[in-house]
């Protein structure tokens, strides 16, 4: 199920020769980090500087202090730079789903979403013809384009984990 009004993402098209230059260079980017201290320090600035701002979106929409957090968000920022270059030495591309409040899809989908207030449930009905409404995303999904073997990029979809999301009508 394709959204109605996709998000604004521009992803290069996926091809061959484009993906080994991908996950090569990924690759010699990852043993880098650990030979060049000015790539290494940067890296460390790069993460500090997505936890100061993760600490400061929190306090925006939270009366929590974050003060206290700083080791858990760091570890979230940690995991997620983790995940971002393990992603970039796969043969296949790998990416994350993301839909922002507003975005619509018709029917009710064929594994890119899971609907958490289970409005595009079966016990709801048949909601092939209805356009649904994201009102809040609550987990990204993972999309897998292509096989292990750096092929098919351009029929090979699978949807590994739907996005979590909150749909209305």
């Amino acid at each position: 199920m394709e959204p109605l009004n996709k998000p604004n993402l521009q992803w290069p098209e996926a091809a061959i020769g484009t993906e080994r230059w991908r996950c090569e260079t990924t690759a010699a980017l990852r043993l880098a980090l650990n030979t060049h201290p000015q790539l290494s320090e940067s890296y460390e600035n790069n993460i500090l500087a997505c936890v100061k701002e993760v600490k400061e979106a929190i306090q925006k929409a939270s009366a929590i202090p974050v003060e206290d957090s700083t080791d858990k968000i760091l570890k979230v920022v940690s995991q997620a730079a983790q995940m971002a270059k393990d992603f970039g030495i796969q043969r296949c591309r790998m990416r994350l789903l993301t839909y922002e409040g507003g975005v619509t899809f018709k029917g009710q989908g064929n594994g890119e979403i899971f609907d958490r207030n289970g409005a595009n449930s079966a016990e709801f009905g048949d909601r092939r013809d209805e356009v649904m409404v994201v009102q809040l995303a609550i987990v990204p999904g993972i999309l897998r384009q292509g096989d292990g073997r750096g092929s098919w990029l351009d029929r090979d979809l699978a949807y590994l984990v739907p996005a979590d999301v909150f749909l209305t009508k």
